[in-house]
C-alpha cells in the first residue's frame, strides 16, 4: 500500500523555500498595515517507500507608508524507514525603506540550520539597494545588490576537508519577475547569485520558478521548481539540489 497526502495540512495551515533560501517568494505585496501567510506541505507514504516529510512556512509583515518590515520562518522534517533524512530550520527578517518610487534600501538578517547538508548554523547580516524596472498590475521586475557577511558552523564529526567554521563576505544579487497570466494565474521567477568577494570562484546560485493558481482571495495552489548550486559544498554533499513541490497557502 502506498499513499501520499499533499493537502493534509489544510485544516492546520494552508501551504506551500533553503543554505540559500528564496525570501523573495515570501515577500509581502503592497497593502498597508499587518499581513501574513501560513503554509505547509505533508508527504506520507507506506509500503515499499515508507516516508514521512512535513514542511511549515510562516510570514508576518507590517507596512506603513515608505517602511516595510517582514519576518519569514520555515521548519522542515523528514523520516525514511525510521531514520531522519531532513531536519532544517530557517528564520529571516528584512527591513525596506522606499527612497523613491523606484529605489529601495534593504537591511536583513538570517539564521539557519540544516543537518542534511552538515550545516549546524548559518548567520548573516547585510544591506543594499533594490531597483524596480517595471511595476504594473500585470508585470513587476526588480533587481537588488547587497553586501552581506555570513558565519557558518559545520558538523565537526562529518567534516574533513572543508573548514568547520567559515566567515565570508559575499556580494548578494537577485533578479525577480512577477507576471500575472490571468485573473487567477501568476508566475514568479527569482534568481540569486552570491559570489564570495575574496574568492570569486566560491559562488552560490539559487533559481526558483513558481506557478500560482488562486482558488479564492485568500487561498492559492502553487507548483514550484527550485535549483540550488554551491561551487564549494561541505564534504560528501553534492554541489547542486533540484526539487519540484506543490502545496496550498493561506494569506491575509
Amino acid at each position: 500500500m502506498r499513499w501520499c497526502i499533499v493537502m493534509g495540512l489544510f485544516l492546520l495551515a494552508y501551504a506551500s523555500a533553503q543554505a540559500q533560501v528564496n525570501t523573495e517568494r515570501l515577500r509581502p505585496t503592497e497593502p498597508q498595515g499587518f499581513g501574513g501567510m501560513f503554509g505547509g506541505e505533508l508527504d506520507v507514504r507506506r509500503g515499499n517507500a515508507a516516508l514521512f516529510e512535513a514542511t511549515l512556512n510562516a510570514r508576518f509583515d507590517y507596512r506603513k507608508d515608505a517602511h516595510l518590515i517582514f519576518w519569514v520562518g520555515t521548519l522542515r522534517y523528514g523520516e525514511r524507514r525510521g531514520r531522519t533524512f531532513r531536519n532544517s530550520a530557517f528564520f529571516h527578517t528584512r527591513y525596506n525603506y522606499d527612497v523613491t518610487s523606484r529605489w529601495t534600501w534593504e537591511a536583513f538578517g538570517q539564521l539557519e540550520r540544516d543537518g542534511f547538508t552538515l550545516l549546524q548554523l548559518r548567520s548573516l547580516i547585510g544591506s543594499g539597494l533594490r531597483i524596480g524596472y517595471m511595476h504594473t498590475p500585470a508585470l513587476r521586475i526588480h533587481q537588488a545588490s547587497a553586501l552581506m557577511f555570513e558565519y557558518e558552523v559545520l558538523d565537526l564529526t562529518r567534516v574533513a576537508r572543508h573548514p568547520v567554521r567559515v566567515r565570508a563576505l559575499r556580494w548578494s544579487n537577485y533578479l525577480t519577475l512577477r507576471l500575472r497570466l490571468g485573473e487567477q494565474l501568476a508566475l514568479l521567477s527569482v534568481t540569486y547569485l552570491q559570489p564570495r568577494l575574496e574568492a570569486f570562484r566560491d559562488v552560490r546560485l539559487l533559481h526558483e520558478s513558481s506557478f500560482e493558481t488562486r482558488l479564492s482571495p485568500h487561498v492559492a495552489f502553487s507548483t514550484t521548481f527550485t535549483y540550488r548550486y554551491d561551487s564549494d559544498p561541505p564534504d560528501a554533499v553534492l554541489p547542486y539540489d533540484a526539487a519540484l513541490r506543490t502545496g496550498l497557502r493561506l494569506t491575509w
